[in-house]
């Protein structure tokens, strides 16, 4: 069988000043004519002889008949990405540059471009062509007068090379840009796995005491960031796991609110809402941890986290440590996230403990203040208003001036190695500011230290103080509320429990579905209370949205037991629809936001301090 001529011919290029060379040469690579190789091959049937076999190798040859001109057309081969892969150069081509300079020129261009310089050695000896071009391999001496033969295999020879030397340069590339991509690949999973170790480290010293109870405390405090592994089963579980603590949060609620059940099953019911409330913080402190939870921003009264404070820190501090908390008797309410401010006290309680090894006195303090020239506090954050101060001040060893200027840094501590995170007071410093507020401290070595937190106040002034709330009979209403939930059981209690409190409902599973039921009820709709996280292609968030657009004067409550990350942005999540239900959450909690966002009023509809709200 014969071998097929290659389909992409090799570029010769022929650089002589007398067109009888050019002639010689092409006769020589052109290969015989078709009709030559059909006479051939019926010569070879006829008498029996093998045919000469047809040439593998096609070369597209140009001419150039000066120096100049050759230069030219490399540089133009090489523009266009069709380089040359041989020239024939002869040595003397007058007037213009001699074929030593000539390949010197095309060299330049074209470092890979093979040579065969023709010469008789009349005008430069091998030794003076040899001393005037760099050493290289690309250059063969061809002397004049020159064999057919000769002239082929050069050809056939130095393109074969000048292919080889392009593939080993393109597979040379190529390898190093694997290199390159694994390298990069290497450094990204090194720096990750580095990550991943300090992480692991920072955790394993937050973790460090050496009682129990201790060490179950203060994680609740203790925002370091846990293995990734922890915040994908947090994100993975929160949202159904809320869905079912909800269904039985709520129906415990209603049973506890409206049958007839004695006092023993009155202490049931107190037990099963209690322990979902447990399962629920459990739920999110796991969130926090991986830092996908949201703020639960709701008007609180600082004497409710005073008094779980003074539960807790007995069971925190030392003996040797007395403990004073105490409220002015006129207390502003504040907008805010009870977990993360009552986060706040324990972190700077812990932070006294440490700073009283040999015992002392911690006093918190709440009141209301009335900041008039800010800038007096040296604070950028600081600003004019009415504002609730946390007051925390020990009676420890204070802080030096270089210490004081630090101590917000994240994981910047004076303690001992596996001793602290060193990430307590930046989370103080980051929770006041989320709130719209600020930190100052005042410390000196030997004189203790005492920290200032400035919340702003929902109100100010005697006509807007906090009251006890509304009974749950002046919770009904008449309004027609969509609620959109994807659960069926926790939906099933939502709309029973509006129903049951004289609401008209119309329900939804998914965003699409609501829709639906807008269209279909146009105009007789006065509340959305959307789940924020839902199948069918559309969050609470978007169709909030959606119908805002259509009825601006749509009042909207929000709930979620996981808001994923993205969700809290947008005009659902800010101060015009704040109003956002944590799941789970009481019946009687419901109750009072939905009547809130209808009245706009958050005061009347407060809880008291031991309601069933709490």
């Amino acid at each position: 069988m014969n071998p097929t001529v290659t389909a992409k011919p090799f570029r010769l290029l022929i650089i002589d000043d007398n067109p009888a060379i050019h002639d010689d040469i092409r006769k020589v690579l052109a290969g015989p004519a078709e009709p030559k190789l059909a006479f051939a091959d019926a010569k070879s049937r006829i008498f029996g002889r093998p045919a000469p076999a047809p040439r593998t190798v096609r070369f597209d040859i140009d001419s150039a008949f000066q120096g100049e001109e050759g230069l030219a057309k490399v540089r133009e081969a090489a523009r266009t990405g069709r380089p040359y892969a041989l020239a024939f150069v002869d040595v003397r081509m007058p007037p213009g540059w001699d074929g030593i300079e000539t390949t010197s020129q095309l060299w330049a261009v074209d470092k890979d471009l093979q040579v065969v310089l023709c010469t008789a050695y009349s005008d430069y000896s091998w030794e003076e062509i040899l001393g005037k071009l760099p050493a290289t391999d690309s250059l063969v001496i061809l002397k004049k007068p020159f064999d057919n033969i000769e002239v082929s295999q050069m050809a056939y020879a130095l393109t074969r090379k000048w292919q080889l030397t392009r593939q080993r340069e393109l597979q040379m590339e190529e390898l190093d840009r694997l290199v390159a991509e694994r390298t990069g690949q290497l450094s990204s999973a090194n720096e990750l796995l580095k990550r991943e170790i300090e992480q692991r480290t920072q955790a394993q010293e937050a973790v460090h005491q050496n009682l129990l109870e201790q060490h179950r405390l203060e994680r609740q405090f203790v925002q370091a960031q846990k293995m990734e592994a922890v915040g994908q089963l947090a994100a993975g579980i929160a949202h159904d796991f809320n869905n079912l603590l909800q269904v039985i949060h709520g129906y415990s609620g209603m049973l506890l609110e409206n049958e007839p059940v004695g006092e023993k099953g009155r202490r049931q019911l107190q037990r099963i809402i209690d322990t979902t409330a447990q399962a629920a913080s459990l739920v999110r402190q796991l969130l926090t941890f991986s830092r996908k939870t949201s703020l639960d921003i709701q008007p609180m009264d600082i004497r409710r986290t005073f008094a779980t404070l003074a539960e807790m820190l007995p069971r925190l501090l030392p003996e040797n440590i007395g403990i004073s908390l105490t409220t002015t008797p006129e207390i502003p309410l504040i907008n805010a996230d009870e977990a993360l401010i009552q986060q706040v006290l324990l972190n700077l309680a812990v932070n006294a403990r440490d700073a009283m090894p040999s015992g002392g006195f911690l006093t918190i303090d709440a009141s209301e203040q009335e900041r008039v020239n800010p800038e007096d506090d040296g604070n950028p954050d600081a600003q004019a208003n009415f504002f609730l101060c946390l007051s925390v001040v020990d009676t420890g060893c204070g802080m030096a001036e270089d210490v004081l200027s630090r101590i917000f840094e994240p994981f910047f501590t004076t303690k001992g190695v596996g001793q602290g995170t060193g990430l307590g007071l930046s989370m103080v410093f980051g929770i006041a500011k989320q709130h719209g507020g600020w930190v100052k401290v005042e410390s000196q070595p030997g004189a203790g230290t005492r920290f200032l937190i400035y919340l702003p106040a929902c109100h100010h002034g005697p006509e807007r103080r906090f009251t006890l709330a509304a009974p749950v009979s002046a919770l009904m209403g008449q309004e027609t509320i969509l609620v959109v939930e994807d659960e069926p059981d926790l939906r099933a209690f939502l709309v029973e429990n509006l129903k049951a409190h004289g609401y008209r409902t119309f329900e939804a599973g998914s965003g699409p579905e609501a829709l639906d039921r807008w269209a279909e009820h146009l105009g007789e709709i006065q509340l959305l209370f959307t789940d924020m996280v839902m199948p069918g292609g559309m969050t609470g968030q978007q169709l909030a949205e959606r119908l805002l657009a259509e009825a601006p004067s749509l009042k909207v409550v929000c709930s979620s037991g996981y808001l994923a990350e993205g969700l809290e942005e947008g005009p659902v999540i800010s101060q015009k629809y704040r109003y956002f239900l944590a799941k789970p959450f009481a019946p009687d909690k419901m109750l009072r936001m939905i009547r809130m966002c209808l009245d706009e009023d958050p005061w009347e509809y407060l809880p008291r301090e031991d309601g069933p709200g709490k």
